[in-house]
């Protein structure tokens, strides 16, 4: 049949109605306005013939408009979503990390409810109600992919369904395609793929307006920061990525109502603060919280479209393929053995605490994250001695590892420096904990050391103030 020809059979009628139909069947939820104005008779018509599922609502009215939301999806086929869409509809229980840095720790607006992640969970919970729904924050303020690397098997665990990464303003931001902190993100990539449970991943990618900087722009450069290196990995490896800032950006620029970026609301009071994207110069505000929300629900909504509806996705089935591909940057250490001592197993890295004692700040807290245990010392001249491996495992790599201590950072906390004393070598480096706020976050310093099986690290405190607290070690390459 030619285009516009009259229909001469009823098939052919019905297979117009639904090329002309069908897209705006697909612009949902926002199309649900322009179907509003529809005759009553039009929509039973459509009712009668639709094999297209309603999608699932956002439990709030959104700021995003579908075209601005789709605008800011790398979707790729989305295989692994569906398993995840499946076990929603038949109502089963799902699990859910989240890794990330400060914008996915946000503890005040997370008890608020404010938080993406809290967002998301409502969201969840909303259209697909069960109470053995699993959600995890593993969010850590001041950290980077680099140090989450080594510990994904601690942090995510073997049955994970979901696992949101965030860490587009963490990571360095003019790091080389090849450095070790875009390594360090590929090599926690493919270590989350990898996990039993084959977990859907999602790249949920904020974007630090007031610090993109360059080019003849003093903010809001748009190819600034590590984005485009995490849409590669994205596509290589078919996972989802979404990104802020590509379907914000024109909407800041702009200074549109919900995403303006002339100010910052920390400090700021009133109703017009809900206007505004940005709380400080990197973190979102409780109105970027929920943009990222909206981003982080839209590629579950488009899964669980797909698996209700009638869409036949064909897939190849070969052997070969089953595995991941190999490193998409060629000297990555796939292979590299990471060593991680956070959380409970902090303590087998641990060879000598005079001075320091293992304690929890909250041990009445409902978890082991959330009691903030490590080793703290009251006295300067405390000394905590670490005996870790930097070795990668592999024949005759020498490059040198990077190490990370995690310590709190917190109102008069005090100083101390990290040193290699045996097996191993690298640089001195300072342990500031001193934060000028009063609340805890936790920290990093990072050292590059050689390879060794047997690498003694020292921890000395040089001012205390109230305490100097260390939290944990990991290595990664």
């Amino acid at each position: 049949m030619r285009a516009f020809e009259k229909p001469k059979k009823w098939w052919q009628a019905l297979a117009l109605l639904s090329v002309l139909w069908l897209p705006l069947r697909l612009c949902s939820p926002c199309a649900s306005a322009a179907r509003s104005g529809l005759h009553t008779r039009d929509r039973a018509l459509q009712q009668q013939f639709t094999v297209v599922p309603e999608p699932v609502k956002l439990p709030w009215t959104p700021l995003f408009t579908d075209e601005e939301i789709w605008r800011g999806m790398l979707y790729g086929s989305g295989l692994r979503l569906q398993r995840v869409a499946q076990k929603l509809i038949a109502n089963e229980t799902i699990k859910v990390v989240f890794l990330g840095g400060s914008i996915t720790n946000s503890a005040d607006l997370e008890r608020l409810g404010l938080s993406f992640s809290a967002r998301f969970e409502n969201f969840i919970r909303t259209a697909f109600p069960n109470r053995g729904h699993v959600f995890v924050d593993q969010g850590v303020p001041k950290s980077n992919s680099g140090w989450f690397a080594s510990c994904v098997d601690t942090l995510v665990g073997d049955n994970a369904d979901l696992v949101f990464v965030e860490f587009a303003v963490n990571d360095q931001r003019d790091a080389a395609e090849t450095s070790i902190q875009r390594r360090s993100y590929e090599f926690m990539l493919r270590s989350v793929l990898r996990v039993a449970s084959q977990p859907a991943v999602i790249l949920l990618n904020h974007y630090s307006w007031f610090l993109s900087k360059g080019d003849g722009r003093r903010e809001g450069l748009f190819f600034s920061g590590p984005e485009s290196t995490f849409n590669d990995l994205a596509q290589y490896y078919d996972v989802t990525a979404m990104s802020m800032r590509a379907a914000a950006w024109r909407l800041m620029d702009e200074n549109i109502d919900g995403f303006r970026v002339d100010k910052q609301t920390r400090g700021a009071s009133g109703k017009s603060t809900k206007d505004y994207l940005y709380f400080d110069l990197v973190h979102p505000s409780p109105t970027g919280h929920q943009l990222l929300a909206e981003l982080a629900c839209a590629p579950i909504i488009r899964a669980v479209w797909e698996a209700a509806s009638t869409l036949v996705i064909t897939r190849r089935t070969d052997r070969r393929l089953a595995d991941l591909p190999p490193p998409m940057i060629p000297t990555l250490r796939a292979a590299a053995t990471p060593f991680c001592a956070i959380q409970q197993d902090f303590k087998r890295a641990v060879v000598g605490a005079a001075g320091f004692t293992y304690s929890a700040d909250d041990p009445q807290a409902p978890t082991f994250k959330t009691q903030y245990w490590g080793y703290a010392a009251t006295a300067e001249g405390s000394i905590l001695s670490l005996n870790i491996s930097t070795a990668s495992g592999i024949a005759g790599d020498t490059r040198p590892a990077q190490v990370f201590i995690l310590h709190q950072k917190a109102l008069n906390l005090g100083t101390g420096s990290v040193s290699c004393v045996s097996g191993c070598s690298c640089q001195p480096a300072q342990l500031d904990s001193a934060l000028r706020a009063n609340y805890y976050v936790a920290n990093v310093v990072e050292l590059k050391a050689t390879q060794s099986t047997s690498c003694r690290i020292r921890i000395l405190v040089t001012s205390i103030g109230k305490k100097v607290k260390v939290t944990g070690v990991t290595v990664n390459f």
